[in-house]
């Protein structure tokens, strides 16, 4: 059974077989997912049925481990990545000033990443879970913004 509940308290609100789907779920509900789900469970919370937080703490985490990983992707792909590292380690100095400034930023967004990571699965309540953001965009203002081929470039 599938049991739609409320983010801001985590009470279940309905319960539906597997095969119903929610495809226009509103941002304030989450599914939880659980064979021994009933119609007796509406009302409560999911700290009352076994396994439903850490569960919910399970998808929030791929959640936002997702969103993290497509940031950085967008941001500096893995190829730009390793060959930013390679010059940081080998290139001139200007070489190795701009590729550290970026390596710099890519580190705390990892960080900020790890420290949410540790926040949600420190959470005991939906509220507590969902408090946590899932928006990395606020460090689109520290980021250097530094291209590969301006790195390449530079000279001493």
């Amino acid at each position: 059974m599938k049991a739609i509940y409320g983010k801001t308290d985590g009470t279940i609100l309905d319960v539906h077989p597997d095969s119903v789907n929610f495809p226009n779920l509103r941002d304030d509900r989450g599914i939880y997912q659980s064979d021994n789900l009933t119609e007796s469970d509406i009302g409560k919370n999911l700290t009352e049925i076994d396994g439903a937080i850490e569960a919910v703490k399970s998808g929030y985490i791929t959640e936002v481990e997702t969103i993290a990983v497509e940031y950085a992707r967008e941001k500096y792909n893995i190829e730009t990545r390793q060959i930013m590292l390679l010059l940081m380690l080998t290139g001139n100095t200007v070489q190795q000033a701009l590729a550290s400034r970026v390596w710099e930023w890519i580190q705390t967004v990892l960080s900020e990443y790890l420290g949410r990571l540790t926040t949600i699965q420190a959470a005991e309540t939906v509220p507590e879970i969902f408090a946590v953001s899932d928006d990395f965009v606020s460090f689109d203002a520290t980021n250097p913004n530094i291209e590969l081929s301006t790195i390449l470039n530079a000279s001493e």
